[in-house]
């Protein structure tokens, strides 16, 4: 039953290879199942020499691919949200400090020799003199002299009616000031 099977399926292969009455896929079909087969010998010997040319087409629309999974998108990370900053607690105003008292505070007219006073490395004189009620220009003299009675600075030297300034000092230890003028005057060593 194989073999007549066989036989009919090359036998209308053949014929339709001639009549152009089955479409290409048909026959393309046909064609390769004959070759599978070893058959197409017979359709040789039954028909003239022509040479077979098979079309091949793009599958119908009707059929579709099937549809391609897209790659798994990763879950996005999660982020632990940030700390809050905190914000500043308000604080007290601070109260106003003291300021340390003034290593020596003196007024005064005319010539004076001022009491002893102990000094940090760093210090400052701070003056200021009037000669108005002298009633003309004046001479304003300060002098800084250690506790043996070595001079150490001039701090002022000024002639005029009236002015004020100040002087560093850059050395510690046990001073007083020698003040020579005609004129009113105040000064303060911080």
């Amino acid at each position: 039953m194989r073999a007549g099977g066989s036989l009919k399926r090359t036998a209308l292969a053949c014929g339709a290879l001639h009549r152009g009455r089955t479409n290409r896929w048909r026959m393309a079909a046909a064609v390769s199942g004959l070759l599978m087969a070893g058959s197409l010998s017979g359709c040789a010997a039954s028909v003239a020499p022509t040479p077979i040319i098979i079309y091949v087409t793009p599958a119908p629309a009707s059929v579709t691919a099937a549809p391609q999974t897209p790659a798994p998108t990763p879950a996005p990370t999660l982020r632990k949200p940030a700390k809050p900053t905190p914000s500043p607690r308000p604080t007290a105003k601070p109260k106003p400090t003291a300021s340390p008292a003034p290593l020596l505070d003196v007024q005064g007219n005319g010539m004076k020799t001022t009491q002893s006073f102990s000094a940090p490395g760093d210090w400052v004189v701070a003056y200021a003199y009037d000669c108005s009620n002298f009633g003309q220009a004046g001479v304003f003299s300060v002098f800084l002299y250690s506790e043996d009675g070595t001079l150490v600075a001039g701090i002022a030297n000024q002639e005029g009616i009236s002015g004020n300034d100040s002087s560093y000092v850059h050395q510690s230890g046990t001073f007083y000031l020698v003040i020579d003028s005609e004129c009113a005057w105040h000064i303060v060593a911080e």
